[in-house]
């Protein structure tokens, strides 16, 4: 789904029951905006090169699904 618009990968992950994975602030609103789509991780590490994310997300990983398991929308990751 690279390069789709934001509203199209909504859909997706609804039609899924999928979580988007995003460093989009764009999704966060969405989220505001319709309580019932999919769940929103958020990725907050700033400008973070790809090799950072990739040690980070594992590490907190754990933490993310229990929250999603909680019934949080919005998960952010630091």
């Amino acid at each position: 789904m690279r390069g789709a618009p934001d509203r199209v990968i909504w859909r997706r992950a609804c039609e899924l029951d999928a979580c988007i994975v995003t460093k989009d602030e764009d999704f966060v609103l969405l989220q505001a905006l319709d309580r019932v789509g999919p769940t929103i991780v958020w990725i907050r590490i700033g400008n973070a090169v790809r090799d950072v994310l990739l040690r980070r997300v594992p590490e907190v990983w754990p933490a993310v699904v229990d929250a999603i398991r909680r019934g949080e929308k919005v998960v952010e990751v630091r």
